[in-house]
């Protein structure tokens, strides 16, 4: 009998974890609130719901009489997966304790700096209280963040004393969470560092440079490789592997932001979900892993498959293309300049969509491979003016 998988999510960032379901022979269902988003016409059924309730989450999975539970590119997903897991004894998950903790900042920062794990120096501010800049004993400028929120979604940076308390109160409009984190500012360039671990030991690893734009704190462009020391890699590998033993963490795929700047870095995060915007496929294309598999293998509670097919390149871009307008989306233009380049292109919604939030919405990923880092930098700072959003 045909095992069947409940995804939840069904944007454009699950397309790929949908797509690695189906080549295990799985059925696949996905649930969500937004029924336009187009992953979901990837899957076998679809599931109205909010999977940043538990409960609801619940439900619904009941409902599809799924084998497996798959979290999609969203914190949320990735909680309410977890408490999911522990009602129906579901393979592939840590408890929901542990995944508080790696997921909501102001239960994260703590272990990291008590781990001694290289992070910047931080205050966790219960924004019921409007505290002013001499009680935190911190020097400015600061970033002030939700703890449970991703995407960039209200963080601001404070460079004066009186732009912190606005800042904090901010926060409480947007935030399920009473508290915040105030931290020292770092400046550096942004990389992402993914990696499996099993049995606490990194087996496989791939770090690359992020770029945010026009969100000065949502990343919407990559290129591979990073662009960092081997040095500070390696330093990576050992504080996460020290974060995953601690936490006795289940095998599977554990991700990090970090800054570097000066011959120093500084974690910002980890996380434990499906990273978005395609993510997968561009580490996929630069190592030749198939990475959106081994979600789908972890939820199944099967063994890994670190083997790798042909490398597409080792240099490799991922850009967001987001419209200028609003209005009615009628799909993306490449321009001829791109043709060779082009690996993938895969759109949010379909034709037709009503862009109500020019600038703020992805309407769509491509992924670009070059032949050299030098062709990668020539054109990848010209992307924006090869890809169009068609709007009327």
């Amino acid at each position: 009998m045909e095992k069947s998988i409940l995804i939840l999510g069904g944007s454009h960032s699950e397309i790929p974890l949908i797509k690695a379901a189906k080549a295990l022979g799985l059925s696949i269902s996905t649930t969500g609130n937004r029924p336009e988003q187009i992953g979901h016409l990837f899957s076998d059924k679809y599931f109205h719901g909010d999977f940043s309730n538990f409960d609801e989450m619940l439900s619904v999975a009941k409902r599809s009489k799924c084998d497996f539970i798959c979290a999609g590119a969203n914190d949320y997903s990735y909680l309410s997966a977890c408490y999911v897991a522990e009602k129906l004894n579901l393979s592939g998950f840590d408890s929901l304790e542990t995944a508080f903790a790696i997921h909501h900042k102001h239960l994260f920062k703590p272990i990291a700096s008590n781990l001694g794990l290289p992070t910047t120096n931080f205050r966790v501010v219960d924004i019921s209280k409007h505290l002013e800049l001499d009680n935190l004993q911190l020097n400015l400028p600061l970033m002030v963040k939700p703890v449970d929120l991703t995407g960039g979604k209200g963080i601001v940076k404070v460079n004066q004393p009186t732009e912190l308390k606005p800042a904090l109160i901010a926060i409480r409009d947007v935030s399920k969470e009473k508290f915040a984190i105030v931290e020292e500012y770092f400046e550096g360039s942004l990389h992402s560092y993914s990696t499996i671990i099993v049995d606490g030991r990194v087996v496989f690893q791939y770090a690359d440079n992020e770029y945010c734009y026009p969100n000065p704190y949502l990343v919407s462009a990559s290129t591979s490789l990073a662009s960092v020391p081997i040095d500070v890699l390696q330093d990576l590998q050992f504080q996460t592997e020290k974060f995953a033993k601690f936490l006795k963490l289940k095998n599977g795929v554990l991700h990090c932001q970090f800054l570097y700047g000066n011959g120093d870095y500084k974690i910002l995060e980890f996380t434990r979900r499906c990273s978005g915007d395609l993510y997968s496929s561009v580490v996929q294309a630069v190592t030749g892993l198939n990475h959106p598999q081994q979600f789908i293998r972890q939820s199944m509670g099967i063994e890994f498959n670190l083997n790798r097919d042909q490398v597409i390149s080792h240099f490799v871009s991922r850009h967001c293309i987001f419209s200028d307008n609003a209005g009615i989306y009628h799909g993306l233009e490449i321009a001829k300049e791109l043709e060779n380049n082009l690996i993938l292109q895969i759109e949010s919604f379909a034709s037709g969509y009503h862009i109500n939030q020019p600038h703020k919405e992805k309407m769509g990923v491509v992924i670009l491979k070059f032949a050299s880092h030098s062709e990668m930098l020539e054109k990848v700072s010209c992307t924006f003016n090869f890809v169009k959003c068609l709007v009327q």
